[in-house]
């Protein structure tokens, strides 16, 4: 690998006022992205840039050593580094989408982004019943040992993560923000989580910048494009969700949409997409059927291996792609622990509905609403009210 030209790269990604567009000029011009670091002051002038961007080309080409944002940022759960388009560590299914970014920076494992993984997004408040299907999904995917894709966002990206790391498996999140400004700043110890257990935050964006609402749709082709296809759960019609589902159908991947309430506004978004030909997703057998075997990993052109947890290329190394320990057995309910989830079903139900129901004194009423909430068998919602995940 040339390193004069990766590390003019992320000199010039990192640099203010030059875009996506100004970089892709120049690799055309100087015939690749390995050449820009040759171009001339004559070679500027004839792209035809502003005195301004020619300025900042010319600094980012003159300027020696290594950008410092390459270097490790101190982090409690390792170091950030700057993967480019000239690296073999960059993910192969990334190349083919529509503008690949020339930079991403990772915390974690790179090579977890170069295995068989699927997208799951929506909305940012969701119901019981989206949470829910958000978690067994991610679960199952996790189990079948394919990395589930997120945005890390409240609602539905919270729960996909999760139930990824529920099920033992491994979780990719990808930020519209620098990996040291984790938006939401309440999913910070998730973001953590993830890296500890073998996954990766991932973002486009250099450590310092600030979380904006342009960023976040441009960090979606990122989610679409690192993944064989992407399953919405609850979504708007003009939501981030779709956008993503719309890149990851410009990119010639797989869309998946779990239905929802007729009527619902978080249901609309969805049910477009099952209208235009997404495929109708309840289980997740749903998903691994339409992308078993379909897809060749890199350059190796190995074709993909997950299901039988066998060695898988990623660059020159080999990586054992094995599933995850199998979720915890469902456990026993006692026979106040069925009363409850007779009364609670998949939509919240008030405290003081419950209460009134069930006929159990307050306080023991509490106890048995903790034992199923560890069990993992419903959730606290505001309100205060509950509802069964499962």
């Amino acid at each position: 690998m040339n390193t004069e030209a990766r590390d003019c790269l992320v000199r010039l990604h990192e640099t203010e006022g030059i875009g996506w567009m100004t970089i892709r000029r120049l690799a055309d011009a100087m015939g690749g992205v390995d050449r820009i670091a040759l171009a001339t002051a004559a070679d500027l002038r004839q792209l035809g840039l502003s005195g301004r961007q020619a300025r900042l080309v010319e600094a980012a080409l003159a300027g020696g050593g290594a950008p410092k944002r390459v270097r490790p940022m101190p982090s409690a759960v390792g170091e950030c580094r700057a993967v480019t388009v000239l690296d073999r560590e960059y993910p192969e299914q990334l190349r083919h989408i529509a503008r690949p970014p020339w930079v991403i920076y990772i915390r974690g494992d790179p090579a977890v982004l170069s295995v068989p993984s699927v997208a799951v997004v929506g909305t940012r408040k969701p119901t019981a019943y989206g949470r829910r299907m958000a978690d067994e999904l991610a679960a199952g995917l996790a189990f079948a040992g394919i990395v589930v894709v997120s945005g890390l966002a409240r609602g539905i990206d919270g729960a996909a993560h999760l139930g990824a790391l529920r099920a033992g498996g491994v979780t990719v999140a990808v930020l519209g923000s620098g990996l040291d400004r984790v938006y939401p700043p309440e999913h910070a110890a998730l973001a953590e989580r993830i890296v500890r257990s073998g996954g990766a935050v991932v973002s486009e964006y250099p450590p310092g910048t600030l979380p904006r609402a342009g960023l976040f749709p441009e960090r979606n082709r990122i989610i679409a494009g690192l993944s064989l296809g992407t399953v919405v759960v609850e979504a708007s019609e003009k939501s981030g969700a779709m956008i993503t589902a719309s890149l990851a159908a410009d990119a010639g991947r797989e869309v998946f949409a779990v239905p929802g309430l007729a009527g619902a506004p978080t249901s609309r978004g969805v049910h477009l997409l099952l209208r235009e030909g997404a495929k109708l997703t309840e289980t997740v057998d749903d998903i691994l059927q339409e992308i078993r075997g379909s897809v060749s990993l890199g350059q190796s052109g190995q074709t993909a291996s997950f299901f039988t947890g066998a060695a898988q290329s990623v660059g020159d190394e080999r990586r054992s792609v094995k599933p995850p320990t199998p979720p915890e057995n469902v456990p026993e309910w006692t026979p106040d622990e069925r009363r409850i989830l007779e009364i609670v079903g998949f939509e919240p139900v008030m405290l003081d509905r419950i209460w009134e129901q069930s006929g159990f004194g307050f306080g023991h009423l509490h106890e048995v609403l903790l034992s199923l909430t560890v069990k993992r068998a419903i959730i606290e919602l505001p309100g205060p009210s509950y509802a069964r995940i499962r």
